[in-house]
């Protein structure tokens, strides 16, 4: 019995020490005492053991012990049999014995310490499952624990998000969230949209961050979105993957990975202003697309094979600025060659596109600024040149070999993790309901389009027909589509064409200040690619790139091209697409591509010789060809001469100007000619500009139409009579367009018969100044009703009057201050006779004539009045 003790030691003593070198620990003093005890009796009954033993003896002599116990066994089973008869004490006394021997021999295992046990009493589950358990119990725990202390980071935020419990707790939160989010209707709003994402096919998953904030449990999780996106997408991603695999198990083949795309909520910030301190952060701004590079496929995973020996290597995680490669074959320890297993490696579809800050929030004195973005996924070709942006991404940084082997270049990008279209920049989107309140009182009032025309320009003197044609040109018409397939523009062209100093790049020059999108070029220094679109090499990656040019950016917005007259024919003809159909055609270098230039072109030049010729055509007058100008729909002609009236005028308002410019002036200093002028503030004209484009579109009626059709065919008429320059049909869409834009400028869903007036004035007047001295009389005469609509002849004779009036009192001394003047009917008859008006006698016994201080002497045929009363 001993020997079996000191088998049973020794073999206690060889089982633990075999799981102590594993990092199995005892779990009771009472084992760490029988093992002591053990190891005791081993030295002390068996001498003849040896240190230096082999485990291959031990074992044999193990399974002699198991053979002779299992025959001890059977001889104890046969001495119970033949036992059988005696006293029921001693049969006791036996089971117990035989129990005993048991718990040495075949049940060997109880006999050992806890800590060789594979099964416990309590746990039926084997030791590498327990392990598990007790790992999972303490993550449990520590979640727990990072519940209690979640929003309160310690030490650097982006290690403390690094860690695993934070990152599963920011998971389940958000999956959470996905999964119990409803809409308004009771429904559960993200399942519809995962239903959709997966039935377009899609990996996209749009977010909304302000639903998220109003979460109490996940306001942390948006902060940290804004201050470490690049720790937190992950676990983002992982949860809206795990929603997307509980509805649809089998998208994971389709799709491996599910990308969330937000827009951040934080307040718009300008390409100018980033910094360094927006590197990583999560950052959202405004510009519009300059320049797009082709798609390009960056590696993510590569998977290589070794030619030498056909070991397939272990997948290299390529990171975005470092890619990495196999150098030596783990297999074979070759250096290659190695070949790409194109079935497992992993491609992006990614695109570089540069986007430019709006004009509009460039600071005085300073130049347009632009970023690289980079687009990955399905955000590739989501934009063309000359669109509008909203993106929201991650700011960071790109390097490249610079000129020098050792110089590296590095340079501001950004990845872009969700991209927005925008219709126009305007001020509408800031417009408060106060502002739109007062946006429909104006327009209210019955002398709107008055005080918009007025408005226009206020520093420059005179030039109604100019201001009138551009306040409909800021304004615009409405666009249209004939059967979805033939589009018809809406932006109104208008050129101004004249004598020097007669303000015309003034003109231009206020449209830049007005409009909130606006490109200003001029003639000498723009070429047909500069004004539509050229393809670039790319001196970083070698490919062609396309980029917009001055009327791609200026999309939505306006084209100010100044001395338009110095291009060439051939850059002219460039513009010609994108004048009338509002796009521009691309087929260079192997790239095809359609973009929009759908922009307002206002346009000033000079005549050729410097001054206008009046006894000349227009286009007798400037280099320009029949089909660019017949693409303008208004040309102003801008003739500068003197008249002591209006040159008093303009000399009494040019020195006001200065006056009140002027740096020591005080800012509130009441003057009674501005506010006579009842000119509307450049910031309300503004809004007011915006919010009419936005939200007003007319339509034209049949009971109005008729009268633009009796104007166009009465011009083509008088043109074909009179040889004069050709009434193209273009002009006809052009009445409709400026109507459009009065109907736009009065806030009104109609055009109606004082819109259709604007409209055929402005065009009528535009042809008729293209003419000749000559046929303009004519025309004018012909024409009359349509080109002053809407005004008795009588104001238009007392205007005439006082005009030829305040002629005859400037030929007299001033030091007369009063005195009895009069003129004769027949002068005002010849006043009149361009406007094919005759002076009947009823306007002499007007209310109007009498007010304005005139007296009529029936038998004379003669009008009095008094110096200096008439004014």
């Amino acid at each position: 019995m001993s020997a079996l003790v000191s088998f049973e030691q020794y073999y206690m003593i060889v089982a633990i020490s075999i799981l102590s070198d594993r990092g199995y620990q005892l779990q009771s003093d009472a084992d760490a005492d029988s093992l002591h005890d053990g190891s005791e009796s081993l030295h002390d009954d068996s001498e003849v053991e040896d240190d230096d033993d082999d485990d291959d003896d031990d074992l044999f002599e193990y399974e002699a012990e198991e053979r002779s116990s299992q025959s001890a066994e059977d001889e104890s089973e046969c001495n119970l049999e033949e036992a059988r008869d005696l006293s029921e004490v001693e049969t006791a006394d036996l089971k117990r014995a035989e129990q005993s021997k048991k718990a040495f021999h075949g049940g060997r295992r109880y006999a050992l310490p806890t800590a060789l046990l594979l099964d416990s009493d309590d746990d039926s589950q084997p030791l590498r499952v327990r392990r598990v358990d007790k790992s999972r119990t303490r993550d449990r725990d520590e979640l727990a624990a990072v519940e209690e202390v979640f929003g309160q980071a310690r030490g650097s935020l982006a290690r403390w998000l690094s860690r695993k419990s934070v990152l599963d707790h920011i998971t389940r939160l958000f999956l959470s969230f996905l999964s119990q989010k409803r809409n308004s209707e009771g429904k559960l709003l993200y399942e519809e949209r995962i239903r959709n994402m997966c039935i377009d096919q899609k990996q996209s998953l749009q977010v909304d961050l302000r639903e998220m904030w109003a979460d109490p449990s996940l306001q942390h999780v948006c902060e940290w979105l804004h201050a470490c996106p690049r720790v937190v997408l992950p676990a983002l991603n992982q949860a809206a993957k795990e929603a997307v695999l509980r509805q649809y198990t089998m998208y994971a083949d389709t799709h491996s990975k599910i990308l969330v795309r937000c827009e951040a909520v934080d307040s718009l910030v300008s390409i100018s202003d980033l910094r360094c301190s927006h590197s990583s952060t999560l950052v959202k701004f405004e510009g519009t697309v300059t320049k797009r590079d082709r798609q390009v496929h960056q590696l993510q995973v590569l998977q290589v094979t070794c030619l030498c020996c056909g070991f397939s290597l272990e997948p290299f995680a390529q990171a975005a600025d470092r890619p990495s490669r196999p150098k030596r074959c783990p297999h074979c320890q070759s250096r290659g060659p190695f070949e790409l297993d194109q079935c497992h490696t992993v491609f992006e579809n990614s695109q570089t596109i540069r986007v430019q800050e709006n004009s509009s929030s460039v600071k005085a004195g300073r130049q347009a600024r632009q970023i690289a973005v980079i687009l990955q996924d399905e955000l590739v070709n989501s934009v063309k040149p000359g669109e509008n942006v909203i993106i929201t991404g991650i700011p960071g940084s790109m390097y490249a070999r610079g000129p020098d082997v050792q110089s590296i270049q590095f340079y501001r990008s950004v990845e872009a993790l969700h991209v927005v279209k925008t219709q126009d920049t305007s001020s509408y989107f800031f417009l408060t309901e106060a502002d739109k309140a007062e946006m429909q009182r104006l327009a209210a009032g019955p002398d709107i389009v008055d005080k918009i025309v007025k408005s226009i320009a206020p520093s420059i003197y005179g030039h109604p027909l100019i201001k009138k044609g551009m306040a409909a040109t800021l304004f615009g018409g409405e666009p249209k589509k004939v059967d979805g397939k033939h589009s018809i523009r809406g932006d109104i062209h208008m050129l101004l064409m004249g004598d020097p100093g007669t303000a015309k790049s003034q003109f231009l020059k206020y449209a830049q200040t007005v409009t909130q999108r606006n490109v200003y070029v001029t003639g000498q220094g723009a070429s047909s690619v500069g004004l539509t679109a050229c393809v670039q090499l790319d001196k970083v990656t070698k490919e062609w790139s396309l980029q917009g040019g001055a009327m791609v950016v200026a999309d939505q917005g306006v084209c100010l091209i100044d001395e338009f007259d110095k291009m060439s024919d051939k850059d002219r003809l460039g513009i010609h697409e994108p004048m009338e159909q509002q796009t521009v055609s691309v087929s260079k270098a192997g790239i095809k591509a359609v973009l929009r230039a759908r922009c307002t072109v206002v346009a000033a030049a000079n005549p050729v010789g410097g001054r206008y010729d009046p006894s000349r055509t227009l286009m007798e007058n400037v280099n320009l060809t029949d089909p660019i100008v017949s693409r303008f729909d208004m040309v102003a002609v801008v003739r500068d001469k003197p008249d002591p009236v209006a040159d008093e005028k303009l000399a009494d308002h040019v020195v006001d100007v200065h006056m009140r410019s002027h740096p020591d002036c005080p800012q509130g200093a009441d003057n009674s000619k501005q506010h006579d002028l009842n000119i509307m503030p450049q910031e309300t004209l503004r809004k007011y500009i915006a919010y009419a484009k936005e939200t007003v579109h007319p339509t034209l009626r049949d009971e109005d139409s008729g009268k633009v059709q009796m104007a166009y065919v009465m011009a083509r008429a008088a043109a074909e009579k009179s040889n004069a320059v050709p009434f193209v049909p273009r002009s006809l869409d052009a009445m409709i367009r400026i109507a459009e834009a009065s109907a736009k400028m009065r806030l009104r869903e109609y055009v109606d018969e004082k819109d259709c007036d604007m409209g055929i004035s402005l065009v009528l007047e535009s042809f008729v100044s293209c003419q000749n001295m000559r046929t303009q009389k004519t025309l004018r005469r012909q024409f009359a009703r349509f080109l002053h609509p809407g005004q008795e002849y009588n104001a238009l004779i007392l205007h005439k009057l006082q005009e030829a009036s305040s002629r005859l009192e400037l030929r007299l001394p001033r030091t007369e201050a009063h005195g009895a003047m009069f003129m004769k009917c027949s002068e005002l008859q010849a006043e009149v006779e361009e406007l094919g008006v005759t002076v009947e006698a009823e306007f002499y016994k007007s209310r109007d004539f009498v007010a304005s201080h005139f007296a009529w002497e029936e038998r004379e045929a003669v009008i009095t009045w008094s110096k200096g009363l008439n004014q």
